[in-house]
C-alpha cells in the first residue's frame, strides 16, 4: 500500500478539534495552516499580516479577523513587540506561536 503522505510532500498537522470547533471560521483554519506551515522548530512564525494575505489570497481584514479569532479562542498565541523608544507603543510586529491546547 503507498503512504498516505508521499515522500518529499510537505505538509502541516492540524488538530482535529480545530477542524471540529464551530467557533473557528474557514479563513481561520486556513491561516492557521499557513502558520503551521511557516512555524519554525518550536512552533514560532514570523510572516506579516500582509504575506499571509498574499500567499492565502485573502483580503488583510480577513487576516486580521481570523488571526484575532484564533487568539481569542487559544489556538494561537500573538506577541506584539513593543517599541520602548515611542513610549511604550505597540509596534506592527507581531509573532505568532502555537498555543498549547
Amino acid at each position: 500500500m503507498p503512504p498516505i503522505i508521499p515522500t518529499g510532500v510537505p505538509f502541516a498537522q492540524i488538530p482535529h478539534a480545530l477542524i471540529e470547533d464551530g467557533n473557528v471560521s474557514h479563513s481561520a483554519v486556513r491561516v492557521y495552516c499557513y502558520l503551521m506551515r511557516r512555524a519554525d522548530s518550536e512552533g514560532r512564525m514570523y510572516p506579516g499580516q500582509r504575506l499571509i494575505a498574499k500567499d492565502t489570497h485573502m483580503s488583510t481584514s480577513t487576516v486580521t479577523s481570523a488571526i484575532a479569532i484564533l487568539e481569542e479562542l487559544g489556538w494561537l498565541v500573538v506577541e506584539r513587540s513593543i517599541d520602548a523608544l515611542r513610549g511604550g507603543k505597540v509596534r506592527g510586529t507581531l509573532r505568532y506561536r502555537k498555543a498549547e491546547k
